[in-house]
């Protein structure tokens, strides 16, 4: 009679961690964690100096979990991009300001430069990182954020020009200037006060600038009435 020989035990298989994530749960950190700490860096660094490692070390996560929930550091920057986009929220400021296109204009300039003045490096982001990526999502945000503000200066002017409070003017024009001036306000804030000997706190040289961008450029995309020269007569 043959003899049964013991049965091996088996070995229970070990689930499949997914890649990048770390194999102690008591060490993860959050996606929203991860997005916070590139956006508390591009506060104060280009980003091309925002490595996945800084980001990492800023919430005290696993670096690995950038390829967890990101994919790759361009995935982490382009959700941080996302993120202040959205606490931009520029359409809110123009439906608070009220009917009249003036002070939608102001609203939504103001607004852009409220951003740039709090994130120094936004544009460079959006411009040096993103937009010449070859990743979709990231070159998408671009486009689909300059889409916008081209929809939104071309809405603005159109009821503008229907009020006759504004004149007709090319409205990619405009959102390209509009860009230009405003990611340049970390330099406006220092020149000023080599210009003038002044030291004003920023929130204040904010206002001005505000008052003083927006007054400039409505003056520039105002109404003009037309000349007797210039009447075509029947």
């Amino acid at each position: 009679m043959a003899r049964i020989g013991k049965q091996a035990a088996v070995k229970p298989r070990k689930a499949q961690r997914s890649i990048g994530r770390p194999s102690d749960p008591a060490h993860i950190v959050g996606r929203d964690a991860l997005v916070a700490a590139a956006c508390e860096l591009l506060k104060t660094m280009p980003p091309n100096e925002v490595s996945g490692v800084k980001i990492a070390r800023q919430c005290s996560a696993d670096p690995s979990l950038i390829r967890y929930y990101f994919k790759d550091r361009m995935g982490l920057l382009t959700a941080a991009a996302e993120k202040l986009t959205t606490e931009f929220n520029p359409g809110a400021a123009v439906q608070a300001a009220g009917a009249r296109a003036s002070d939608q204009f102001r609203a939504r300039m103001g607004r852009l430069l409220e951003l740039d003045s709090a994130n120094p490096f936004f544009h460079r982001l959006m411009l040096e990182e993103l937009m010449p990526s070859d990743e979709a999502p990231a070159k998408e945000l671009v486009a689909n954020l300059a889409h916008r503000g081209v929809a939104a200066y071309n809405n603005i002017l159109a009821h503008g020009h229907e009020t006759g409070e504004l004149g007709q003017v090319n409205p990619e024009m405009l959102f390209v200037s509009i860009v230009g001036i405003c990611q340049s306000f970390d330099n406006a804030y220092r020149l000023y006060e080599v210009a003038t000997g002044r030291t004003l706190a920023r929130e204040e040289f904010l206002d001005q600038y505000k008052k003083f961008i927006g007054e400039l450029l409505l003056n520039g995309v105002a109404a003009r009435p037309i000349s007797p020269a210039k009447a075509i007569t029947l």
